[in-house]
């Protein structure tokens, strides 16, 4: 992604340019999912030494005052993944029926598409479009 980052923004603060546009907020709406992975593994996902273009789009992303609003609360979004992963731990230690834990399974599965789709979809359109 920090490539993408450094040749869609060409130098300017946000992916296409000087203004937040639909790469941002698509991207930009799994940044607070990102601290919380962060802070669920003790690793930062987005390191300046190796994104130092994704840090920087990231930091201006979210200290925008339109998009401050509308961020969900870390914490927040910490406590229901807390509760998410208890149940996805008793579905999984739970005697099954086969139904249940693969409901579980496919939960987690389809958080891990969805990011996927998100992110294929992200670098489709920022490859086609600034090519």
């Amino acid at each position: 992604m920090e490539d993408v980052m450094e040749k869609c923004s060409k130098g300017k603060a946000f992916f296409g340019g000087d203004h937040i546009g639909l790469v941002n907020i698509t991207f930009g709406s799994f940044l607070r999912w990102l601290s919380v992975i962060e802070s669920m593994n003790g690793r930062k996902v987005l390191v300046g030494a190796k994104t130092p273009a994704l840090v920087k789009w990231a930091e201006k992303f979210a200290s925008d005052p339109n998009v401050k609003v509308l961020l969900s609360e870390t914490e927040k979004l910490m406590e229901f993944a807390m509760v998410l992963q208890v149940k996805w731990k008793a579905a999984a230690a739970a005697p099954s029926d086969g139904i249940h834990f693969q409901s579980s399974k496919f939960m987690v599965s389809a958080y891990t598409d969805e990011f996927q789709m998100v992110y294929t979809v992200v670098v489709f359109v920022l490859e086609k479009h600034y090519a």
